[in-house]
């Protein structure tokens, strides 16, 4: 794979123009691994001629050696292995035959001890079939989690309520290649992986070995060490609102063993505040009454993470992995809601304070164990995971409603949920190469998950203090999912071209129980997913590429979960047991130039659900206890959607010391086939952002972002455009061991959203704003990684050639 894909980067490369001198000067040397002294074969190298604007390069032979010949110029050369640091010769002079004698790559990940961000370095690779984001080198993930490093991932946007979109359409995210927490993939999960710990994220197009969504897979690479010695991170950050932590991530390793561990503690306060205005009318022209509500909420969150995890290399073919996980976490979501309402007339007939608090204690265990055997032949490999994970969830909720005006009544109220949530997980996948360019790929997995609920919803006795059940707010509900999966997938590269061709099939096992209403579905379906993939090289640093997969997403546990929410007693949030999962048909056409010192990527894409999942309003039919509608929001399978789209991705290095990035996604869809067609509906819409990098004087370095989306529209609601502005500021201290961050997130509160809907004979609009963040971060990295001294590596090449703060990645 490594031969091919070298040799079709060397085809890649272009000639100088004719006009430059026909002579050409020939440069030799020869490519070596810096720990094991071999000779690396098929390895890239990169001559950039600045002032004509164009590349040159070629490959090493199996010997190591590489024999270029190029035109007189003055060049900056990149040598690159895959898995290896890629060295850097900033200014070369060729006005003659060269020898470069030894160029000697280093495999080892992120020198801790050097400086962790530069502009000149690419956040962004671009390889087939994926992106691969360098989260580890953004200064605007210093002291965030693993959210912070998705909402700073480009093409990744991350919505309010912990909805996580590529192009629109919701994304599987891994870590580690595995599910986390249990598969759930929300906000609060994912939150207590620090962003310290994160080496990169890699955006997968497609591939049937996981159980993807529309969107594609996001897998979140966690770091480890490879250098022998220890290395490690040490963070302590502190915002306002409050957001409190610290958090390590140590790494050792030596020939037999790699240990990792990661430590983090956080406490986080984030205040968010509601208006909302209601009509609610008899007919279209008949208002009966009006509402008009304010809400604050506090959201208060402490959390702590531990995880430990070791490599064993039982010899240079087999190696065992194994790792364990424990978060804790408590949340305290407190809420004050003023209700105002009013007869036809305007005339205010009651006020309602109604306080919640919202407490939840939340625990996640998680454990893995991966044995995996290497052959002979490169891309031959065998590997068998198994991995555990358990969530307990305990809510107590506390209400106090006090209503005023004509009359005065106060009513306490309690609502409790219990929620555990076992997940076992087995997978064997095994790969072989046939000859040199390709590829087998095939696995099978079984994955099991078993949830239980137990919620109650209670009124308290004002003399007694006892709890007097709410009736129709009881419900026990378990739910079994067992799926069997298997995939083959077969890649093949033919000089320019290269392409895949995948299928997955998955048996999938349902049952959804609920004793107090005598619910008992169950459900059996098999589904074939195929998946193609094309692309082809041109002459100039340029490559086309086609995609199309089938994906099958089944509804999260809390949407099949009959009764959610109690918090407001006017609109109660429920799920839905008889849920069907949505299927997709996903085609994209992507193309990627690299100009030098510009680099884009465009996209055409397609994509059609079947089924999808929306939520509706209706009236239940049921009042409070004093005497106002209670309104129902709940998700239904609710029509078809097609979504036609372009992206577009510009990266933009006038300098060294500048990067320019924008981003632009257009899209339209089109719901149609809803229920009784009410919910049909058409819209465009545009999501999009610039950033500016800068490299500044005495190693100070600045990020700014701006963020725009507009108005999205359905059939009966509309929510407002979003936009706000962040910004990072760091500066790295002590020979570059340590960076003091100062970030805002929203700096100017722009970040208001507004919202109206019409449905079931009410008109609603309301808006609702969070309060901007600010956040200071002081990281330290220590590394005592074994390294060879510059004296026992080859002198052929003087030292003055490198410029060793820079990185260049093709």
């Amino acid at each position: 794979m490594k031969k091919i894909i070298s040799i079709l980067f060397l085809l890649l490369s272009f000639s100088f123009y004719a006009q430059q001198s026909s002579l050409q000067q020939n440069i030799i040397g020869t490519i070596i691994d810096a720990e094991t002294k071999l000779p690396l074969p098929y390895a890239t190298i990169t001559f950039y001629c600045e002032k004509e604007n164009v590349f040159s390069g070629g490959i090493s032979d199996d010997n190591g050696k590489f024999n270029i010949n190029i035109s007189p110029g003055t060049y900056k050369v990149s040598f690159e292995f895959l898995s290896f640091q890629p060295k850097i010769i900033n200014s070369l002079v060729v006005n003659k035959d060269l020898n470069l004698g030894q160029i000697v790559l280093d495999s080892g990940i992120e020198n801790l001890n050097e400086v962790e961000v530069t502009v000149s370095q690419k956040l962004v690779e671009y390889k087939f079939n994926k992106k691969i984001y360098n989260s580890s080198k953004d200064i605007a993930n210093i002291g965030g989690n693993a959210i912070t490093v998705l909402e700073n991932t480009p093409s990744v946007r991350v919505d309010d309520e912990g909805g996580i979109y590529i192009r629109g359409s919701s994304v599987l995210v891994l870590v580690n290649g595995k599910p986390f927490g249990g598969q759930e993939n929300n906000i609060d999960i994912l939150s207590m992986i620090p962003a310290n710990s994160i080496s990169n994220v890699e955006i997968i197009t497609q591939s049937v070995k996981y159980d993807a969504k529309s969107g594609g897979i996001i897998n979140i690479v966690l770091k480890k060490g490879k250098m022998q010695g220890y290395s490690g991170t040490i963070e302590v950050h502190g915002g306002i609102p409050d957001n409190d932590g610290v958090s390590s991530f140590i790494n050792y390793k030596s020939d037999k063993i790699n240990v990792f561990s990661t430590a983090s503690f956080n406490h986080h306060d984030r205040i968010r505040n509601f208006d909302i205005r209601q009509t609610y009318f008899k007919n279209e022209n008949n208002p009966t009454g009006f509402l008009e509500q304010s809400q604050e909420d506090n959201r208060q969150k402490n959390s702590f993470l531990f995880s430990f995890g070791s490599d064993f290399y039982l010899d240079k073919k087999n190696t065992i992995t194994t790792s364990i996980l424990y978060t804790l976490s408590n949340k305290n979501f407190d809420s004050n809601l003023n209700y105002n309402d009013f007869n036809a007339s305007h005339d205010p007939i009651q006020i309602t304070n109604r306080d919640v608090w919202d407490n939840t204690d939340e625990s996640i265990f998680e454990a893995l164990i991966n044995y995996t055997k290497s052959f002979d032949s490169e891309n031959h490999k065998l590997s068998f995971d198994i991995q555990y994970d358990k969530k307990n969830s305990d809510n107590i909720t506390d209400i106090l409603n006090i209503s005023s005006l004509n009359s005065f009544d106060i009513t306490q109220q309690q609502s409790t949920k219990y929620q555990n949530l076992d997940n076992y997980l087995t997978q064997v996948d095994y790969q072989f190469p046939i000859k040199e360019t390709g590829l087998v790929e095939t696995g099978i997995k079984a994955n099991f998950r078993k949830y239980y609920n137990d919620f109650s919803a209670n009124t308290i006795d004002d003399i007694e203090k006892h709890l007097i059940p709410i009736e129709g707010y009881q419900n026990e509900i378990t739910y079994d999912e067992n799926i069997y999966s298997a995939y083959v997938n077969f890649s093949k590269e033919l000089e320019k071209f290269n392409f895949t061709l995948g299928l997955r099939t998955e048996l999938t096992k349902t049952q959804i129980k609920e004793e107090s209403t005598e619910i008992d579905n169950r459900d059996t379906y098999t589904d074939f997913l195929p998946s193609v993939s094309i692309g082809y090289y041109f002459e100039e640093l340029s490559s086309l590429s086609f995609y199309y997969s089938r994906y099958i997403e089944r509804p999260p546990v809390h949407l099949l979960n009959p009764f959610v929410s109690f918090s407001n007693n006017r609109l109660i949030s429920t799920g839905n047991p008889y849920l069907k999962p949505v299927y997709s048909n996903n085609f994209i056409l992507e193309y990627y130039k690299d100009f030098g010192k510009i680099n884009i990527t465009s996209a055409l894409f397609y994509t059609g659900e079947k089924d999808q999942i929306s939520r509706v309003l209706s009236n239940s039919g049921k009042q409070t206890a004093d005497g106002h509608d209670i309104f129902v929001r709940k998700p239904i399978n609710n029509g078809n959607r097609d979504q036609y789209g372009f992206d577009l991705n510009i990266i933009y290095m006038p300098t060294k010391f500048i990067r320019l990035n924008a981003y632009i996604n257009p899209y339209y869809f089109n719901l149609h086939n809803t229920n009784d067609n009410a919910y049909d509906y058409n819209d465009f819409m545009v999501y999009g952002y610039i950033q500016t990098n800068l490299k500044l004087p005495k190693s100070f370095n600045f990020k700014i972002t701006y963020l725009y989306q507009t108005p999205k529209k359905t059939a009966l609601t509309k929510i407002g455009s979003i936009q706000y502005i962040n910004a990072t500021l760091s500066k790295n201290l002590w020979d570059n061991k340590a960076t003091l961050t100062l970030k805002a997130n929203d700096l100017f509160n722009l970040k208001e959203i507004t919202y109206t809907s019409n449905e079931d004979n009410t008109f609603t609009e309301g808006n609702w704003v969070y309060d901007s963040q600010y956040l200071l971060s002081f990281t330290y990295r220590f590394n005592k990684a074994k390294r060879r001294d510059s004296h026992n590596r080859t002198k052929d090449i003087d030292n003055d050639i490198f410029e060793k703060e820079e990185t260049f990645t093709k």
